[in-house]
């Protein structure tokens, strides 16, 4: 998961005991997210998502909601990305790179490969602009620690679990797309503004 500050197990819940409508609710495939209806707002703001409540999955499950019509992504490239994290408990918002004093996520996407395989495929067939919908069973610790396709799980079967949207704002420049001396027209100091000077 790119928001770190929002894990699977973050709903706040107690998920010792998940109750029997939490059981029925849990899917084991992307079938989990066919039902998940999601407005992007035109990845201008958070976006609204409609599902059934709780929502659970018994494993890391990604769909493509716009591919985008932007430039294609390379393994090589750093996007910035914003996500919207939603309670899977009861759909409520728990986070948001779109809310004031958040700041979008960058992200390597070739380092997606290694520790978020799932997000690296989803990806791999998008465009600058696009955007997916992702959910996890893997704890926000377990996440931090190596990638999810390699640990075992430790939310509890058919325990709630957040759903994630993301879109691929724009591409950060390499360092060759860079100028390598000062461009532009000269501009006369403005008086009226502090000056900095080195000595």
């Amino acid at each position: 998961m790119l928001l770190s500050a929002c894990g699977a197990g973050d709903s706040g819940q107690n998920e010792s005991s998940p109750s029997a409508s939490t059981s029925e609710n849990t899917v084991s495939s992307s079938e989990a997210l066919d039902k998940v209806q999601v407005d992007l707002k035109g990845g201008t703001q958070v976006p609204a998502v409609s599902f059934s409540t709780p929502f659970s999955t018994d494993r890391e499950v990604a769909r493509v909601l716009d591919e985008g019509t932007g430039d294609s992504l390379q393994d090589s490239d750093t996007v910035l990305v914003n996500a919207s994290i939603f309670n899977g408990e009861n759909g409520s918002l728990v986070g948001s790179s779109y809310n004031e004093n958040e700041q979008s996520i960058p992200i390597q996407v070739g380092r997606l490969k290694t520790i978020e395989p799932t997000i690296y495929e989803v990806m791999k067939k998008m465009k600058v602009g696009g955007s997916f919908v992702y959910s996890t069973n893997v704890s926000h610790e377990q996440q931090q620690q190596q990638s999810t396709s390699s640990v075992r799980p430790t939310v509890e079967a058919g325990a709630p679990t957040n759903l994630e949207v993301y879109t691929v704002a724009r591409k950060l420049p390499t360092e060759k797309d860079l100028p390598k001396y000062a461009q532009g027209t000269e501009q006369t100091p403005n008086p009226k503004l502090p000056a900095f000077l080195s000595e």
